[in-house]
């Protein structure tokens, strides 16, 4: 069953489109099987954190993302 909705949280907080950081949910297929994305650009280690997707018709899943910063 596909969901109508998909939320994505980080640390525990829904993401919104009008937070100060930015991100952006895309929601690229909507078939069989839905498949929902969440990109943010320009990551630092303040986007570290737990990540977690949480579709209407299924159990969230979550992962812990750790951004580290890397030199050349």
């Amino acid at each position: 069953m596909n969901p109508s909705f998909v939320f994505w949280n980080y640390n525990g907080k829904i993401i919104t489109y009008d937070r100060e950081r930015g991100g952006t949910v895309v929601i690229s297929e909507k078939r069989e099987q839905t498949t929902s994305s969440l990109i943010i650009t320009h990551a630092t280690s303040k986007d570290s954190g737990q990540y977690e997707c949480d579709p209407s018709a299924s159990y969230p899943q979550h992962v812990n993302v750790h951004v580290i910063k890397r030199g050349f």
